[in-house]
């Protein structure tokens, strides 16, 4: 089985990732992949430089290559693909056979106050910095990247707005993996 997720900024999507690992999920996410390449180019880890890495990634080896890359590293697993950013991503993982996308949003204040506690340096500090980063990261054709959020959403088997406390997430989480499983 193959799991997509796409989310919006601070939603909660650890909720899922960490629910996977119980089930013994692998976890991939392409942040990693990500990471490793600002690294290799010398780049602070910004919001804004993952944006420009991840973008010239796609554009030099295609949009899909990412989740085609864990996908194909990850044969015959039970696989959990954190971080859909885009439609041609959304496309690679339908696919394959047994495979679902997962999104998860919030209102966003709600992310904001999230956000905050949970305390990242790359996060922004502002809540208008946040819709800033919000906007970009669900719609960004506007500086030429292929991150469009709420499409991916739109083409999610299972949504999830996470508006409740975390013990109602954990059970919108386990109905959402038993319909899956059945």
């Amino acid at each position: 089985m193959i799991i997509g997720l796409t989310w919006t900024i601070a939603a909660w999507k650890w909720t899922l990732v960490n629910y996977f690992k119980e089930k013994w999920f692998t976890i991939s996410t392409m942040s990693d992949i990500i990471k490793v390449e600002l690294d290799k180019r010398l780049l602070e880890n910004t919001r804004d430089n993952f944006r420009v890495v991840w973008n010239s990634l796609r554009e030099e080896f295609w949009a899909w290559i990412l989740v085609k890359k864990i996908i194909e590293n990850n044969q015959n697993k039970d696989l959990v693909i954190d971080w859909i950013r885009s439609i041609w991503e959304v496309e690679e993982l339908k696919k394959h056979e047994n495979s679902y996308l997962i999104s998860i949003d919030a209102p966003i204040e709600t992310r904001f106050k999230w956000m905050i506690e949970r305390w990242k340096e790359s996060d922004p500090k502002t809540f208008e910095l946040f819709i800033e980063a919000d906007k970009k990261n669900n719609w960004n054709w506007i500086e030429n990247t292929w991150i469009e959020v709420l499409k991916c959403m739109e083409k999610s088997d299972f949504n999830i707005y996470n508006d409740w406390s975390l013990e109602n997430l954990s059970k919108k989480i386990e109905e959402i993996i038993n319909k899956i499983l059945i």
